[in-house]
């Protein structure tokens, strides 16, 4: 039997041309996908450069998965919680996230002075001085307003919004809206509106009063049913309570819902630049906390009963800051935190967290430091929302375990 040569050199060849073609198609293919990931860098490289970044779990209980999440760094950034995830307002954008840090809203704004207010699953932004706010429910847009009055402030509850602006002929005048955005109540102020918080059952709001006395600001509260207002002979509504008058400049006002036997009601607590007062749904004075010689109020956190307030130079001493505590016993308890803090937030039922150079001090309800939390690196501020305790830095935002 004869062999066929050349039939064998042409199967060679072949053979030798098809392995050819295919390290070809090889480097081919590798080539485009580094022309890919290269032409695709500003998609992908922020996302890779936090994985880079991030620390695995550890007994700081340091968040893994989608944190930290990358913020501007050039950008103001404020963020409140609400339940089930925290809002962020840039100078340019709205954001929203769960608390394993998947986004829920990413929206571009046109504010010049943004801000944030949350209640539960609400959330509301704005601009100061503006004219406009969206309010939003679980990271969802439920309406936006735009007003021909400049803001001041705008506060949601359970579907009400108020919004505080300045009137053409008052200093001050406050809108209350229903869910559907649809206007349910006015008030018109000669004085300015410090802050405002709705009652628990949602059929009044409380208004905090500022004016002069003296030449120094005073504070007061009003609270006006939306339905059930008399009226002077001018036709002015009257308020159904009022205070009397605190010689501090209201920096923000909370309503705890109370019971009260079988009654529900509600606890107010203003919080002043001079004294805190705790208030009942009267109006009366329960308990004052006069600041006397603490030093300048630098930092303060109301959550539930509790309220933590923390003053610069404690007392003119070197050695640290003052941390007031009221418990929901309106009881008083003072310690001195060391170093420099950065702010606390107050949490109901678990304690006080005191933001400090690489750590969190927790600090017990009767002024106890408990435990320290060691951080990866430097953050400036902290909130709390659901199990986990939430760190605002430059440039991202991290997660922690809230401890046991």
């Amino acid at each position: 039997m004869s062999i066929d040569i050349s039939a064998r050199r042409k199967k060679d060849k072949a053979l030798k041309l098809k392995k050819v073609f295919f390290r070809v198609f090889v480097l081919f293919c590798i080539a485009a996908a580094v022309f890919i990931v290269i032409y695709t860098h500003d998609a992908w490289y922020p996302e890779m450069e936090g994985i880079l970044k991030r620390v695995p779990e550890s007994r700081s209980g340091l968040a893994e998965g989608n944190f930290p999440l990358s913020l501007p760094e050039s950008e103001t950034v404020r963020a409140k919680a609400f339940e089930g995830g925290f809002a962020i307002i840039s100078d340019t954008k709205v954001a929203a996230f769960d608390t394993n840090g998947a986004e829920l809203l990413s929206v571009s704004h046109n504010y010049s002075n943004p801000a944030v207010s949350a209640y539960k699953n609400e959330f509301v932004t704005y601009d100061i001085g503006g004219k406009s706010f969206s309010v939003y429910r679980k990271g969802k847009l439920r309406y936006t307003k735009n007003l021909t009055e400049q803001l001041l402030l705008v506060r949601v509850k359970d579907g009400l919004c108020g919004a505080v602006t300045i009137g053409s002929k008052h200093p001050a005048v406050l809108t209350v809206y229903d869910s559907t955005g649809r206007e349910i109540f006015s008030f018109r102020s000669t004085k300015r509106i410090a802050d405002i918080a709705f009652n628990h059952d949602n059929t009044g709001v409380f208004i905090s009063l500022l004016s002069s006395k003296g030449g120094d600001l005073v504070s007061n509260v009003v609270y006006y049913s939306f339905s059930e207002n008399g009226k002077d002979e001018k036709g002015t509504a009257i308020p159904v309570y009022e205070s009397d008058t605190f010689e501090t400049l209201t920096l923000s006002m909370t309503a705890v819902p109370a019971k009260t036997g079988e009654e529900m009601s509600d606890i107010l607590i203003l919080t002043g630049d001079m004294e805190l007062a705790v208030l009942s749904s009267e109006l009366k004075l329960l308990k004052q906390v006069i600041y006397d010689d603490s030093g300048s109020l630098k930092s303060y956190s109301v959550n539930g009963l509790t309220a933590a307030l923390l003053f610069n130079n404690a007392g003119g001493s070197a050695t640290g800051e003052d941390l007031l505590i009221l418990d929901s016993d309106y009881m008083v308890h003072k310690t001195v935190l060391p170093g420099d803090v950065y702010t606390v937030a107050a949490q109901d039922d678990f304690g006080i967290l005191a933001l400090t150079d690489g750590k969190i001090d927790r600090i017990s309800l009767s002024g106890n430091d408990i435990a320290d939390i060691h951080l990866p690196g430097t953050y400036n501020n902290i909130f709390i929302s659901g199990e986990y305790i939430f760190l605002l830095g430059y440039g991202e935002i991290n997660r922690l375990d809230l401890p046991a």
